[in-house]
């Protein structure tokens, strides 16, 4: 089977966050004290030492591993569905390349006395996965595995469509902001603003989804 460059990709990703892995268990120092968690003003509230880092660095590899599995057995647990296999696939990567991103952002934050400003950066990647994951929606067709899987739009092909074809434009829509207000604005607005765009897109399609459904009722 020709491998594409998405795929490609995804084995690039999973080898190097397995070589992440093996690097630092190398060359972490023994006094390591590097920041792995932040609270929702963007200040430090996790540092790690050496074994409390190594622990999480192989929970990152092995966490890679899991989704460049699920990544290869696309084709069997969507049973096939072309469109659904490659959306699914994008979504997979995208992914993949977000964790992966925070895997490496923490490591090169090891070698700094300081540390590095990732706070931003990790916000915007995930701004980046928003759009990612909007420009694809539209072409999911109903599955087990990805998409707004509610009652309404599982039972009803046509409520499906419509309501990934709005999320779509959301999801972009709000991976921009999400990229904007992480670039300009004080650290401490960062996530809320972040959770308040997610909780208003998964409101917005789940009520979507509902009056669809009971239009649909009302007019048979």
């Amino acid at each position: 089977m020709k491998m594409s460059t998405r795929d490609w990709s995804v084995l690039t990703l999973v080898a190097l966050s397995l070589l992440l892995f093996g690097v630092a268990f190398l060359l972490i120092p023994e006094d390591l004290r590097v920041p792995i968690h932040w609270n929702i003003t963007g200040e430090v509230d996790g540092w790690a030492k050496r074994e409390s880092f190594l622990r999480f660095a192989a929970f990152q590899s092995v966490l890679s591993m899991l989704l460049g599995i699920f990544y290869y057995f696309t084709c069997r647990l969507l049973g096939n569905q072309e469109s659904n296999v490659s959306t699914t696939r994008t979504i997979l990567a995208a992914v993949l390349f977000f964790f992966v991103g925070i895997q490496s952002l923490i490591f090169l934050g090891t070698q700094r006395e300081n540390g590095i400003e990732s706070f931003r950066l990790i916000n915007i990647g995930m701004g980046f996965l928003f759009m990612v994951i909007g420009n694809v929606m539209p072409k999911l067709k109903i599955n087990r595995w990805a998409g707004i899987r509610v009652k309404w739009t599982m039972d009803d092909p046509q409520v499906w469509y419509q309501v990934h074809r709005t999320a779509g434009k959301l999801w972009f829509a709000g991976g921009g902001l999400i990229i904007f207000e992480s670039v300009l604005l004080p650290k401490y607005w960062i996530v809320p603003i972040m959770l308040g765009v997610l909780f208003l897109l998964c409101s917005v399609s789940f009520t979507q989804a509902w009056l669809l459904a009971c239009r649909k009722r009302t007019t048979r």
